[in-house]
């Protein structure tokens, strides 16, 4: 099966910076069946 994967961090300076601008960090992801996105507009054809 294949599948799309979205991925998106927040704060991910919280590993480099000396001052960091936030107390934690997030890390996620979203898979989803590559068939399942067919129906949105902006999802081209395969």
């Amino acid at each position: 099966m294949d599948f799309e994967v979205y991925c998106d961090e927040n704060h991910p300076e919280r590993f480099t910076s000396q001052k960091p601008t936030a107390d934690y960090l997030m890390i996620g992801s979203l898979w989803l069946p590559a068939d399942s996105l067919r129906w949105l507009s902006w999802q081209k054809p395969r």
